[in-house]
């Protein structure tokens, strides 16, 4: 049997009824609102044991890097969201993981990134959706709610059949010491993805997602 000092290190120790529990009272806590999708950020525990009790089988999951979507596209998962801000040299292997999964997306916060995102499709590289992230707090990437730059990227994605919607992840909220502190960054990341996709679905552009999520609070993103 392993013990404490044999075990070499990196490696995961959890207690399995905590686990257990935490994940039982996050499902209570989403029952009354089943429209919403969970969607488990892996980041953390990067274990696919981890990730079917947290997500089921196939997922939906979310990732910080390539690594670790091929690890868990190797296990079957087919719902996974790359949720790092995309730079360009990363679409090849984005497009080779799209290949083997039902649903790959990704996030970005800027021109470039978007137009680099449809010459790769129009190249003829896999449909890759993506989420305009959204900065909620001042303190993070993303791009404020009231920014033309939104409309004016989410054109060039929608255009393209690329925009998938918004995403938001307030890193502020790590500071927090209360449950008040809590309940104000949740209304803050609401409120900046609701007006967000208000203005997109304004200009007539596809919003499907509206996503939030903070380890602080949940350690997993929802989607409605």
């Amino acid at each position: 049997m392993d013990t404490l000092d044999s075990l070499e290190t990196p490696v995961l120790l959890l207690e399995r009824a905590r686990l257990d529990d935490n994940l039982a009272r996050l499902r209570a806590h989403l029952a009354p609102w089943p429209h919403l999708t969970l969607r488990p950020h892996m980041k953390t525990a990067k274990c696919v044991e981890v990730a079917r009790l947290a997500a089921g089988q196939g997922g939906p999951v979310t990732v910080s890097t390539l690594h670790e979507a091929e690890y868990l596209a190797d296990h079957g998962f087919d719902d996974i969201l790359y949720a790092v801000g995309l730079s360009a040299g990363k679409l090849p292997r984005l497009g080779r993981l799209a290949g083997r999964v039902r649903h790959m997306g990704v996030i970005l916060d800027n021109m470039a990134a978007a137009r680099a995102l449809v010459a790769f499709q129009a190249g003829g590289g896999p449909r890759l959706p993506a989420l305009i992230e959204i900065d909620t707090d001042g303190h993070r990437s993303g791009l404020r709610p009231d920014q033309d730059e939104l409309i004016e990227i989410g054109r060039v994605l929608h255009a393209a059949g690329l925009l998938d919607g918004v995403l938001t992840h307030a890193g502020e909220s790590y500071g927090s010491t209360s449950r008040a502190d809590l309940e104000r960054f949740a209304a803050l990341e609401r409120s900046g993805v609701v007006r967000a996709a208000e203005r997109l679905r304004g200009a007539g552009l596809a919003c499907r997602v509206g996503s939030v999520g903070c380890t602080g609070r949940q350690g997993a993103s929802l989607s409605c």
